[in-house]
This record gives C-alpha cells, structure tokens and sequence, in this order.
C-alpha cells in the first residue's frame, strides 16, 4: 500500500507541474512517511496533494528549501573533503613505504572516485552530501586493499622474491588476490543487503558503496601495483645512483 502511495505521489507531483523532483519512502508499515525533493513552492505542492488525496491528506509536517549559495558551499566543502583526504594519503604512503608507492595509491583512489561520481552523472541520480561520506568510505575502503598489496610487495623485495621488479610484483598480487577478492566480496553481499532493503537516501549511499567496492578491488590490483613500475623507473632515469643505493627499495631489487 505504501509502495502504490508513493507511485500516486510522484503522479500528483508530475500533474501539478513538479515533473523534476523526487519523492522516497522513508519507513514502512503503520506509520510511513514520505521525503520530497523538488523546486517550487510550498503552496503548490500542498494545494496538489490536497486536490488529488482530499480529506485523507493531513497536511506537510515540514517544509525544508535548501539555496543555490548553501548547496554551493556544501559542494565545495565536500570537494575539500575528498582532497584532503588524497593529499593525506599522499603523505602517509610516502611516509610508511617509499616515494615511488604513493602516486600509485593516489592514482587508484583518483580512479575510484571518478568512476564512482560517473556512475552517478550516467544514472542520473541525487549527489548530496551521503553520497560524498560514501566516496571518502570508498577512499578509506580501496586504500585498505591497496596498503595489503603493497605491504606484500615490499616485504616480497627484502626477501629477493623475483628476478625483477615487475616478478616481485606480479608474485606478490597473486599472493594476495583470494584475501582481496573474498573480503571484497563479503563487503559486497553486506552492502548489498542494504541496497536491497534500505530506502530512500541510505540506499543511494549504498549503490554508491557497491560500485566503489568493485572499482576498488580491481585498481588496487591493475592500478596501483603498476604504478610502482612506473615511478621506480622515472626515478631511476632522474636519479639512478642514489635509487640504485637505496636498501630495500624497488630498484634496488630489480635484477
């Protein structure tokens, strides 16, 4: 019954000329109510309700408009978010491994996030501030699989595993590709769970969560571990003596 409400809802709101908003259902059984998001007035809105439903329509029990200069600053507060949290990153790879980790992290976590927010412009659904706790989660989340894979190849390289860098790396991937997948996977089914069952807001949240997991996964993996081929060689070609001199390092590893 609730489910039909909302379909009669959104058809009261398309009549009355608020074709562009959006109406969910926030909790089920007795007591439902409803969230609405759309421009116009309150006025509007309520003589439409009242037209379509008549008496059994109670009334709006809060009205909430948001403008163009608070969205704005929610925007960009959100944006800093996510920057700060990569220039952390940056620092704290930098800090725990070596120089030649850390672009490669930020890459896939770069990565990441922009399939997440193009998933989003090609679905066509609502970016609000959830969905920017969900792309730090996925930041949060894919770093998790990234620091796995590279504490496994950098234990690799002061073991002397492989003859060359890309060996070591490749060894240590398929070392730890059944941990990445199956805890990736068990995230997934949980999110999943609440993409299913959730409503409204949190269910946005939690596809924008599925889609991070996945994305994560695989550029922790075809991403971030390429990348340190990469900058072991450009810092080979700027500085070879002192890469060559570095203990433990990639170069210094590479046959």
């Amino acid at each position: 019954e609730a489910r039909k409400t909302l379909a009669e809802l959104k058809a009261a709101m398309d009549e009355a000329g608020f074709a562009a908003g959006t109406v969910t259902l926030q909790a089920e059984g007795t007591n439902p109510f409803y969230l609405m998001n759309l421009p116009g007035v309150r006025q509007r809105l309520s003589d439409a309700l009242t037209a379509k439903f008549g008496e059994t329509y109670k009334g709006i029990d809060r009205f909430e408009s948001v403008g163009s200069a608070v969205g704005q600053q929610m925007r960009n507060q959100g944006i800093l978010a996510v920057l700060y949290a990569l220039i952390g990153i940056l620092l704290y790879i930098s800090f725990r491994f070596d120089l030649r980790y850390s672009p490669g992290a930020v890459l896939a976590l770069v990565h990441d996030v922009s399939i997440t927010i193009g998933i989003f412009a090609l679905t066509g659904l609502e970016f609000n501030l959830p969905i920017i706790a969900a792309l730090l989660a996925i930041v949060g989340y894919s770093l998790n699989d990234t620091i796995v894979v590279y504490d496994r190849i950098r234990e690799s390289l002061q073991l002397g595993m492989g003859k060359t860098l890309v060996d070591t790396i490749n060894i240590s991937i398929s070392e730890t590709i059944s941990r990445t997948i199956l805890t990736s996977l068990t995230t997934f089914l949980a999110v999943l769970s609440i993409y299913i069952f959730g409503g409204g807001i949190i269910q946005n949240f939690a596809f924008a969560m599925l889609v991070g997991i996945i994305v994560g996964t695989y550029s922790s993996i075809y991403v971030a571990s390429p990348a340190v081929v990469w900058m072991d060689g450009y810092l080979a070609r700027r500085n070879p003596a002192p890469a060559k001199a570095r203990s433990g390092s990639p170069q210094a590893s590479r046959g």
